[in-house]
This record gives structure tokens, sequence and C-alpha cells, in this order.
């Protein structure tokens, strides 16, 4: 949850004796919540990215499920991740290469790239 909002887990913002996870579920109850939820730093206002968030935002729900009981093991986590794992293509045919953009497909509105050596630098 602190990669994909961009917050720390226990900040002064969720409120007195609340962490990210408290603020998270206030967040999801409210129409549109979710935008304020995922970093857009991150990427999160291009589509694709986007949709990839949404699908690491749900194993983050599932790992802070209040019962331990409903919590998924590791194997399940790592598979979960595996299953949304980026199908992208790079542009530049670098291969990942510092400098390289992503690109988030044809139906994002242009302002899309995201240079990976920023994101690799940042914070």
């Amino acid at each position: 949850m602190e990669i994909l909002s961009g917050r720390r887990s226990v900040d002064a913002e969720f409120g007195e004796g609340n962490s990210i996870v408290d603020w998270v579920k206030s967040k999801i109850k409210k129409k549109d919540g979710i935008n304020d939820i995922l970093d857009k730093n991150a990427g999160a206002s291009c589509v694709s990215v986007r949709e990839e968030m949404m699908l690491l935002f749900r194993v983050a729900l599932l790992c802070t499920s209040p019962n331990p009981a409903d919590r998924p093991s590791m194997r399940d986590v790592v598979s979960m991740l595996q299953e949304a794992k980026p199908k992208r293509k790079l542009s530049g045919g670098g291969g990942g290469r510092a400098g390289d953009n992503i690109v988030c497909g044809a139906d994002s509105d242009g302002g899309c790239d995201i240079p990976l050596a920023q994101k690799a630098t940042e914070k």
C-alpha cells in the first residue's frame, strides 16, 4: 500500500492511531476514493499502469485482511504478483535501459510515457 499510494505506513494525515490500512479502507468506501489512494507520480494517470496498480492494490487488500486466516499465503501472493506482471512493451527497443520509456497504450491521452530512469531514482 505504501508503494501504490506513495505514503508512509503511519502518518499524521491518517489520524490518531490509524495506519495506512485504516486510511485506505476509509477511502475505498467513498465514491472515487481510489483516485486519492493511487500515487499519480507512480503512473496512476496512465490507463494501463493504473490497471496494473489496481491488481496490486487488490493483493494488498487481501494481505491486510483483519482476519489472518483470510490472508493469502506467500506462495499465493507470489502467484498473484506474477499474474499481474506488466505486459507493456518498452519503446526504443532497449529492453529496459535507463532513459527508455514505458509506452502505455494507444487509448491514453498521450501524457503517459513514464521515464524508467526517473522512476528508479525518485524519492
